[in-house]
């Protein structure tokens, strides 16, 4: 027996010396002393391998419980731990004791508690305080686990698998209603996990019975590293945008014959080149090729210069006159390169336009089968011309057409006056013997109209008649000859660009 247990021993006879005393006073008092001592030694008797009432160990009533019970009372309360390791709002995984073998490991201290507890101590002291005297106190809760349990379950977490690498997605062009447009690239992402961190914050978790852990607070256990799509939007924006440019054009054009047609996305998008890989782009060789065909196919319908015409001719009626051999210069004529150039410079730099095309020739009016009611009539067979302006006949005289053999008649046609000239000097073709002109005339007022053949309108002061037959045999090389003395009256009743009717009425007859 230990020093301690007899010191112990002493108080404790000591004590119960007074408490006898005590318990005799007041049995005699009541009347029963022999009631009192049993009443002690019950108690005694009833407490002697049991906690007393008012003691309690980590917060344990543990009033009449043995040893044995209030260990397992403690080993209860540690066994149900649970730890939740949280990873974000929708994840989290749980571990539990019976997960990792997770018990409680005696240390003794609770037999140290039951051995040190002072039966008479406690009555002397309830007899003075008339209460029950409590006693709380607390002892170590050693535990163990697994750690390889630990480390295997943690390691398993579905939240800790490497994912698989989010591929990255580049940057599409796509093209809807005349507009190319960039859907943005996304880039891709490779996650590097590190379990290590996790395991570490579980373990001290579980040894600090902690109920929680949170990931996301955790440092390096995700890494992620970032996949760059090959195609940027930045590069393909770039070349949307010159593409939009070329489909952004539009041009419309209102055609004599009152039909309108529009250049647009509609028709230019087939012009775009498209290469193997699905990318387009411009070729301008093939732009302008196309505007060219484009305007031709517009000039095939608009161009109407050597088209018969009718009219009501003077003192005959209802004629018409046919361009029997193809020197008309009235009419529509689309200059087709002129305006495949401004068409071609328009779509490329993305203008928006309505107009007319170019033309190298032209009508002066929409009525009248496009005669309109100015005009010069030249009735070749009658020899005779006659001057209109807005339908009123303001001047008419005879002529002197073309000698009546092949080389020198003069056409058949409708024309136009392309320009008014002073004190000119026609010449003929060269001689061959002698590469001089055939002939050289000067003339006061000169009216083209057959440009090709330099056949016009002018005075001709070495003739004193005109009209009849003389045009048969003794006409000119192809000009209209006018009395000199009326040729500053037809310059005035004459404008640029008025057409000028040629016909035959008893019809061309030619000679040798």
């Amino acid at each position: 027996m230990t020093d301690s247990t007899q010191e112990n021993r002493k108080k404790g006879k000591a004590g119960l010396i007074i408490l006898l005393v005590l318990l005799v006073l007041a049995a005699a008092a009541l009347g029963g002393a022999s009631y009192a001592y049993r009443r002690y030694t019950d108690f005694c008797e009833a407490y002697a391998d049991r906690f007393l009432p008012g003691t309690k160990i980590n917060k344990i009533d543990v009033e009449g419980m043995t040893t044995e019970e209030v260990e397992k009372r403690i080993e209860d309360s540690i066994d149900a731990y649970t730890l939740t390791v949280r990873f974000d709002e929708d994840h989290s995984e749980t571990i539990t004791d019976k997960d990792i073998e997770y018990h409680y490991v005696s240390d003794g201290g609770v037999q140290k508690l039951m051995d040190a507890q002072d039966i008479d101590q406690f009555l002397l002291s309830w007899l003075k305080e008339r209460k029950v005297p409590e006693t709380v106190t607390t002892v170590g809760t050693a535990t163990e686990y697994s750690s390889e349990l630990l480390a295997k379950l943690v390691y398993a977490f579905p939240e800790l698998e490497t994912p698989d690498p989010v591929e990255p997605v580049d940057a599409v062009m796509t093209y809807a209603d005349g507009v190319f447009s960039v859907t943005p690239e996304q880039h891709g992402s490779e996650t590097e996990v590190n379990k290590e961190p996790v395991l570490t914050a579980v373990v001290k978790a579980v040894d600090a019975l902690q109920s929680e852990v949170d990931v996301s607070t955790l440092e390096d256990v995700y890494t992620v590293k970032t996949i760059k799509a090959k195609v940027t939007a930045k590069k393909l924006q770039k070349k949307a945008d010159e593409l939009n440019r070329y489909l952004s054009s539009s041009i419309t054009y209102t055609l004599p014959n009152g039909s309108v047609y529009t250049l647009d996305y509609n028709t230019t998008f087939d012009w775009l080149t498209v290469s193997e890989d699905g990318e387009y782009s411009v070729n301008e060789d093939i732009w302008r090729q196309k505007a060219a065909e484009y305007v031709a196919s517009l000039a095939a319908e608009v161009n109407n210069v050597g088209a018969p015409r009718t009219f009501e001719a003077t003192g005959i009626g209802t004629y018409t006159v046919y361009d029997n051999e193809g020197y008309s210069t009235y009419g529509y004529t689309v200059n087709q390169e002129a305006e495949t150039d401004r068409l071609f410079n328009d779509l490329i730099s993305g203008t928006v336009d309505s107009r007319q095309m170019a033309y190298s020739s032209w009508e002066t009016a929409d009525f009248n089968d496009g005669l309109g009611n100015s005009y010069v009539e030249l009735d070749l067979s009658r020899q005779h011309m006659w001057i209109y302006q807005y339908g009123t006949l303001v001047l008419e005289t005879d002529i002197v057409s073309g000698n009546m053999d092949q080389e020198n008649h003069t056409p058949q046609g409708i024309y136009m006056v392309y320009a008014k000239e002073h004190n000119s000097t026609l010449k003929g073709k060269p001689d061959p013997a002698t590469n001089k002109p055939e002939y050289e005339v000067p003339v006061r007022i000169w009216m083209p109209f057959i440009q090709s053949l330099q056949i016009g309108l002018h005075d001709a002061d070495w003739r004193s008649e005109f009209g009849g037959d003389i045009y048969i045999y003794d006409g000119s090389n192809g000009c209209i000859n006018c009395p000199a003395d009326r040729i500053d009256e037809i310059e005035a009743a004459v404008t640029w660009d008025m057409p000028v009717i040629v016909y035959y009425s008893d019809g061309l007859y030619l000679h040798d």
